[in-house]
């Protein structure tokens, strides 16, 4: 009779388990993601680069590499489908060329930020799943290069930018585990 009244549990095991998988974000960057499970604890490092280049006399061609490290906590589990909170630290650098008449004038530029990702995770098969993040971002730095859109805010002097929904911290995805 006893037996009757247990409810088995249905919840992802994760444990030990590494994917591999791709972020775009709202920012228009591209990210490589390594993420490991060990419990209900998730780490996980990001990777994107992008390159813009303008064919016109004083355009800027502008590069950017920014890498990232997370860490994310499991507040609610499902069959197939999970959700997670965390904290991502990360770091840009921007490479700006500016053609002035037929000199080139290169200046790098600094970045860097913490976000508070929320992100949901389905899983189509066990080892492959879809992934949306969204969440509160944070960076200093001079804003070069940052699209201004309905989610991006920044002050007047350029030396914080406060977003909701951009960088890494709003975006799809998916990855694979192994």
């Amino acid at each position: 009779m006893g037996t009757l009244c247990c409810v088995p549990c249905q919840a992802r095991d994760m444990t030990g388990k590494a994917g591999i998988g791709a972020l775009a974000t709202t920012s228009g960057m591209q990210f490589l993601t390594l993420r490991y499970w060990r419990t209900n604890v998730a780490t996980e490092v990001l990777a994107g680069w992008q390159s813009l280049a303008e064919n016109s006399v004083d355009a800027a061609d502008v590069t950017q590499l920014r890498v990232g490290l997370g860490l994310s906590y499991r507040i609610g589990d499902q069959p197939k489908a999970s959700l997670t909170a965390g904290v991502r630290p990360w770091m840009q650098i921007e490479y700006r060329t500016v053609r002035v008449d037929t000199t080139d004038q290169t200046n790098t530029y600094l970045r860097y930020g913490v976000e508070f990702p929320l992100q949901g995770e389905y899983f189509v098969s066990d080892n492959f799943s879809v992934v949306g993040t969204v969440g509160v971002s944070v960076a200093f730095g001079a804003p070069v290069g940052v699209a201004q859109d309905a989610l991006t805010q920044e002050t007047r002097d350029g030396s914080v930018l406060v977003t909701l929904g951009g960088g890494f911290s709003g975006g799809l995805g998916m990855s694979y585990y192994f």
